[in-house]
C-alpha cells in the first residue's frame, strides 16, 4: 500500500523564528552545561540568537571550521567536531 505524504510549504520562516531557534538552543545545551563554548555562548546567548536568525534569514550561514583530533581509548579514532556556536 502506498501513503501519499503530504507537502507543507513556506516552513522556512516557522523554522527561523526567534522562539524556535531559543527551542533548538536550549536542546542542544542539555548535557553540556560546563563545557567552555557553551558556557562562553551563555553569555551572549540572546544576542548570538538574534545574530543567527539574522545570517539565515539572509542565507548566508556557513558552518564554522572542523577541529580534528584522535583519540586512542579504548581504540584509535580519528573525531571531527564543530564549536557549539556558531
Amino acid at each position: 500500500m502506498k501513503q501519499n505524504m503530504k507537502r507543507i510549504g513556506n516552513l522556512y520562516n516557522s523554522i527561523i523564528s526567534i522562539e524556535n531557534l531559543e527551542l533548538a538552543d536550549k536542546k542542544a545545551r542539555k548535557g553540556k552545561l560546563k563545557q567552555y563554548g557553551v558556557q562562553k555562548h551563555i553569555r551572549r546567548a540572546k544576542q548570538n540568537i538574534e545574530d543567527l536568525r539574522e545570517v539565515l534569514d539572509h542565507r548566508k550561514y556557513k558552518t564554522s571550521e572542523y577541529s580534528i583530533f584522535e583519540m586512542f581509548q579504548p581504540k584509535h579514532r580519528t573525531i571531527a567536531r564543530l564549536p557549539f556556536y556558531p
